[in-house]
């Protein structure tokens, strides 16, 4: 009756958030693999034709590795 229906609508509503954050992490990789890896084909490649799993481990071998590699600015 309607406790289904409202339990349906939550559950749509929680898969369209979950589809939205992936969504918009597989394009802050893909924005992210075009413009620090400007020539690395195999990053976009993997990134456009892998979308979840291309853009998980472009973050993981490739993104987090290069912001830890940022020195800190010297205190003088």
């Amino acid at each position: 009756g309607q406790r289904q229906g409202l339990n349906l609508m939550a559950d749509t509503l929680l898969w369209a958030i979950v589809l939205l954050a992936v969504l918009t992490f597989w394009v802050w990789m893909g924005c992210e693999a075009f413009r620090r890896r400007p020539r690395s084909h195999v990053w976009r490649v993997a990134v456009l034709l892998l979308p979840g799993l291309g853009a998980l481990v472009f973050f993981f071998f490739a993104y987090l590795p290069r912001l830890f590699r940022r020195e800190a600015p010297n205190a003088a």
